[in-house]
């Protein structure tokens, strides 16, 4: 258990004594090591309380405007940072689709080959198959000479 206590760390997780409380994380947020249970999502008290009290003043502000249920509000930084996240799956999206779209035209022309070579493919299987029996028959005849 840690004796020094950091405003990063849970010391609600160690007080009953047990074991699971003193893990050591690292703040996913701020990049700071704390220590908590072994079952916190990797965020610190500090940061889990600031971004919890930026949660509330967004919440009070929407009830004092009367908003939707569903509403959220956004900082002008978080909606740029949406714009661009939306622009880069527009973009990935794109050249998947024509990834895609050449991969189609790859296996269609590959397809008339395919379905040309089929034939010889089949023959080549009947030749394989005559021949595993003709061995298999020659092994069966060598064991029985041998007894």
């Amino acid at each position: 258990m840690n004796t020094t206590i950091t405003p990063h760390d849970w010391p609600e997780d160690w007080e009953n004594g047990d074991d699971n409380g003193s893990y050591i994380h690292i703040c996913t947020i701020c990049k700071v090591q704390f220590q908590g249970d072994k079952h916190r999502l990797n965020v610190c008290k500090k940061c889990y309380d600031e971004n919890d009290a930026e949660a509330k003043r967004r919440a009070e502000w929407l009830n004092a405007h009367n908003a939707p249920k569903g509403w959220v509000v956004l900082t002008i930084d978080e909606v740029r940072n949406s714009q661009a996240q939306m622009l880069r799956l527009v973009v990935d999206l794109a050249e998947e689709r024509a990834l895609r779209r050449k991969l189609a035209a790859a296996l269609v022309m590959r397809d008339s080959t395919i379905w040309r070579d089929c034939d010889t493919a089949a023959r080549l299987l009947e030749e394989s198959t005559l021949l595993d029996e003709m061995l298999t028959e020659r092994e069966k005849r060598e064991k029985m000479t041998q007894t």
